[in-house]
């Protein structure tokens, strides 16, 4: 609402314009409020679209629709990840002027849908706007209201293309034991499908968000599955390596307590019989072992001292990109109004005056370490506030990428400093 435009029955107008309904006319000549995307990706930059004309109605109602497409910054929560749901704030801030000047607010609490677009990747659950906390800066409050959408992952692509592989390649796992011992394939089996899981994996990285808040529990299914293709190499190894071995060839003393101490009780804990250690010959030939499952139930229970055996299935980053908020002031004497001596008039009855860097002088500062380019620091959009004493606050937006200094000695767990360096 713009009280300067008003031109109904009850406005001091010279002449009778009541017959005229509407007025249309560009943000060139018309005033509008300084509004940003607060947590956009590309650019921080206030909406703007000088060929989208302003309807403004008797009662100096200004409407104005620009169009626009926004890539947004929002937290994502893969724990269930391809079944998940996402939450995404598009995050409308007012820029220069304080809550006092502008105040936002919803005319209407229901987001209009009509001009979605469905796509392959997501389900749209629902659409809400609600107003938020305003935001501080400098003691100043600036108004602030938000836009929340919901969304879920549609769920074919990701069921034919990941789910369905690695369950499969799961189950190949356990057929490694089914192997005889005698088959020259039992180890290239097993390094074929540990193989495989790593080569996976290594694809379907791309698809799942890189993230730390939150670890998708694919992931964490498919890291696990992958440690027990190393474990069933690991142990294949082992028993193919015992078994070629000779009568005559003497068993390490460490293999001999790991097998009957660890493996024979874990095998005879599991059939939930009673077990005991055999006493390994001292000329280390094979552990004296016999199965249970050899022995008649009538008999077994004559043989208390008989042992079981364990079953054979048992870059150097050089560039970050920051969003970065260049707030300055600085004080300009040829603009003050507060010494009344000095001036045919009385102006201290205006608190600020609004005026932009093309009547205004400003300070030529850039971003020294730029990556993109290196110019200094514009935006014609955002309006300066001038204060009595001359004192000009100016508070451009914009994401920087920057060239920065890595050190990767310790990644992934590295710490990384980089710097903005502002120069005149």
């Amino acid at each position: 609402m713009d009280t300067r435009l008003v031109w109904d029955k009850s406005s001091k107008t010279s002449q009778d314009y009541s017959d005229i309904k509407f007025l249309f006319a560009t943000e060139e000549y018309v005033w509008r409020p300084s509004i940003i995307i607060e947590n956009s990706v590309d650019g921080i930059s206030v909406i703007s679209d000088k060929s989208v004309p302003m309807r403004i109605a008797k009662d100096g109602r200004v409407i104005w629709n620009p169009a626009g497409v926004y890539k947004v910054s929002c937290e994502s929560d893969t724990k269930y990840y391809p079944m998940d749901t996402q939450e995404c704030y598009l995050k409308v801030s007012a820029w220069a002027y304080t809550k006092a000047e502008i105040e936002l607010f919803f005319k209407v609490q229901n987001v209009d849908t009509s001009f979605y677009t469905e796509n392959g990747e997501w389900n749209l659950l629902s659409a809400e706007s609600f107003k938020s906390e305003a935001k501080t800066r400098d003691g100043d409050a600036f108004s602030s209201v938000s836009f929340l959408v919901k969304l879920q992952r549609r769920l074919l692509f990701h069921v034919v293309n990941t789910l369905f592989p690695v369950a499969l390649m799961a189950i190949l796992i356990a057929f490694v034991f089914k192997l005889p011992v005698d088959s020259g394939e039992k180890i290239g089996f097993s390094l074929t499908v540990l193989l495989s899981y790593a080569v996976y994996l290594t694809l379907i990285s791309d698809n799942i968000p890189s993230t730390s808040v939150t670890v998708c529990l694919l992931s964490m299914y498919l890291a696990f599955i992958l440690f027990l293709a190393t474990i069933a190499v690991c142990l294949t190894t082992f028993v193919i390596n015992l078994h070629m071995r000779t009568d005559d060839e003497r068993i390490p003393d460490w293999v001999k307590k790991f097998t009957s101490t660890y493996l024979i009780k874990f095998a005879c804990w599991k059939q939930n019989c009673a077990c005991k250690r055999n006493k390994v010959k001292d000329n280390g030939s094979d552990v004296n072992v016999t199965r249970t499952d050899d022995i008649p139930l009538t008999d077994k229970a004559n043989h208390p001292d008989i042992e079981t055996e364990s079953e054979e299935e048992s870059r150097n980053l050089t560039w970050k990109e920051l969003s970065e908020i260049m707030d300055k002031d600085w004080l300009d004497t040829r603009l003050s109004w507060d010494d009344t001596n000095k001036m045919s008039q009385d102006y201290t009855n205006i608190i600020f005056l609004f005026s932009s860097e093309e009547y205004i002088w400003r300070p030529a500062i850039i971003i020294e370490n730029a990556v993109d380019k290196i110019s200094v620091i514009s935006d014609k959009s955002v309006p300066m506030r001038i204060a009595p004493d001359g004192r000009v606050i100016w508070n451009p937006a914009g994401v920087y990428k920057i060239s920065c200094e890595s050190d990767t000695r310790y990644y992934p767990m590295d710490t990384q400093e980089c710097y903005l360096k502002v120069s005149s």
